[in-house]
């Protein structure tokens, strides 16, 4: 039996990815070999297939071999051909609705470049707005909800450095400084806006829960490792109480307000693995 390889993804999502051959390019079909059928029908059928981020479905023979144990995908020359598709480029193959037999195929460099192409707009996004329908985008492309999404950019900015706090950036009104819009719409999506400490909130006249965003150390700058999502009350605790840390792989994992401790929720904490890869099928 053929099996994908499993190689380490370009970006914080899991995909699956078939390889193309000389010959498949010629004859204008996709061969899906034994070990990526799972995610096709067990029959021969007509599919719908999404070709690279068209909104427009186009029907697709897909025809199963039984002497064979594979399947062909017929029609597909016009459009290798349009993207110039060479030998070993990958298509990603993501199921849209496995039920109605809908498919997207993405040219694989097309696909990591549109991703990285937003993540960079979400980075440096000004408002919440455009945050949202830039996480919405990135979502979209992967074929995922926006929760996991969101998990999986929150993951994506954890693997970087956590930089020194720039003190000139403080309000002076305020002594506090202003948490990148993205960050605040990542956590409010994780976390619900419930506080990480006491799992607190309450619902703002919008319908939006009310939430602060609070810097653990503050002598350094933002990042997932040293950014908290609470309430009010915790933290004007993390400002006037007795407080101590306690941390697991840079991560806050308990905090003590005047001898009380209280386990802070970390998503990561929750997940079996921070680690995406690529499922090459040939």
């Amino acid at each position: 039996m053929e099996l994908g390889l499993a190689v380490n993804s370009k970006i914080n999502y899991n995909y699956n990815s078939l390889r193309l051959t000389q010959s498949r390019i010629d004859y204008g079909m996709l061969t899906v070999p034994r070990s990526l059928l799972f995610l096709f029908p067990n029959y021969s059928a007509d599919i719908s297939v999404f070709f690279n981020n068209s909104k427009n479905a186009q029907k697709k023979k897909f025809v199963v071999s039984e002497k064979n144990k594979e399947a062909r995908i017929y029609g597909l020359s016009n459009w290798l051909k349009i993207n110039k598709i060479t030998p070993n480029d990958e298509i990603v193959i993501q199921v849209i609705d496995i039920k109605e037999l809908l498919y997207r195929f993405i040219i694989e460099k097309k696909f990591v470049q549109e991703i990285i192409k937003y993540e960079n707009k979400l980075d440096t996004v000004k408002n919440e707005e455009f945050a949202n329908k830039y996480l919405k985008k990135i979502a979209d492309i992967n074929a995922v909800d926006e929760y996991n999404s969101s998990i999986s950019q929150f993951i994506r900015l954890s693997k970087k450095g956590v930089p020194d706090r720039d003190l000139s950036e403080i309000r002076k009104n305020t002594k506090k400084s202003l948490v990148p819009v993205h960050f605040r719409v990542l956590l409010e999506n994780i976390y619900k806006g419930r506080c990480q400490i006491c799992n607190f909130s309450f619902l703002k006249k919008d319908g939006r829960p009310y939430f602060e965003l609070h810097h653990i150390l503050p002598n350094l700058a933002e990042h997932p490792k040293n950014i908290c999502l609470v309430c009010a009350n915790c933290h004007k605790q993390f400002t006037y109480a007795k407080v101590e840390h306690n941390f697991v792989d840079g991560w806050l994992s308990n905090v003590v307000f005047n001898d009380k401790n209280y386990k802070v929720k970390q998503i990561i904490h929750s997940l079996e693995n921070i680690n995406f890869y690529k499922n090459v099928y040939f």
